[in-house]
């Protein structure tokens, strides 16, 4: 039973190989100094976590990380792909830890893959999740971020949900996008 559910969640950091993922250019390439604790950052950090053998990762990179709306969305943030299986290099993480990926992707509480944390300026965590992430999620995820909702108390649920309700709204009045 415990194997079908894997199946079904996507890998779990353990069941992937530990190689680093294929690149992209939109991403940062290694080392990795993520440290903000010292210096603040001109970007919020977002660090996707992977791996090689990771079906929904490769689902992720087709259908959300392929629309050129969201790489262009992108281009407000730093991006760090990680393996999360990579018990070896290590890397300096936003709080100054110095950590492998696979033993970040552990403490910061994921279980599965591909996983998702973002970190503002001064490297404070904002919003994390590995739960299914499609398109409309993640331009949700990065619009929260990059307009800074969560400063005005907001969770990203409230944000996603008054989002829904704007939409919803806009098609009812013909004033929003199909």
């Amino acid at each position: 039973m415990r194997e079908w559910i894997d199946r079904a969640d996507g890998p779990s950091p353990a069941a992937t190989r530990s190689t680093q993922p294929t690149g992209d250019p939109l991403f940062a390439s290694p080392p990795y100094q993520l440290d903000r604790s010292r210096q603040v950052a001109e970007r919020p950090l977002l660090v996707l976590f992977e791996g090689s053998d990771c079906i929904p990762c490769a689902d992720f990179h087709s259908e959300v990380l392929s629309e050129p709306a969201i790489r262009a969305a992108l281009g407000s943030f730093e991006l760090v792909r990680l393996d999360a299986g990579d018990d070896s290099s290590r890397l300096v993480t936003p709080d100054g830890s110095a950590v492998t990926a696979a033993a970040w992707h552990r403490a910061l509480g994921f279980s599965r893959l591909p996983a998702i944390a973002v970190f503002d300026e001064q490297g404070r965590a904002v919003v994390q999740t590995d739960a299914l992430v499609l398109r409309g999620r993640f331009t949700n995820l990065l619009n929260y971020v990059r307009d800074r909702v969560y400063l005005r108390g907001w969770s990203y649920q409230r944000y996603a949900r008054s989002e829904s309700i704007r939409r919803i709204g806009e098609r009812r009045t013909g004033t929003g996008e199909p």
